[in-house]
């Protein structure tokens, strides 16, 4: 009887653990997440301010000459 009672308590605190592991892991890849699309924003931004004007007439005229 108390091999039983120790395998449930095995069990929840295995179930305890996975899910502070699950939640954790959660919280990596969602500042993961955000943090990649902070990047995209910023180049986005930067497109659309013509920061990368410049250097973007450049490589078209050397891939396609005129």
């Amino acid at each position: 009887m108390k091999s039983g009672k120790r395998t449930i308590l095995q069990e929840l605190l295995n179930l305890f653990v996975l899910m502070m592991l699950s939640k954790y892991l959660f919280s990596v890849f969602s500042a993961e997440i955000l943090h990649q699309n902070k990047k995209i924003n910023e180049i986005i931004c930067g497109l659309n301010t013509g920061f990368f004007k410049p250097i973007i007439p450049k490589f078209q005229h050397s891939i396609l000459p005129v």
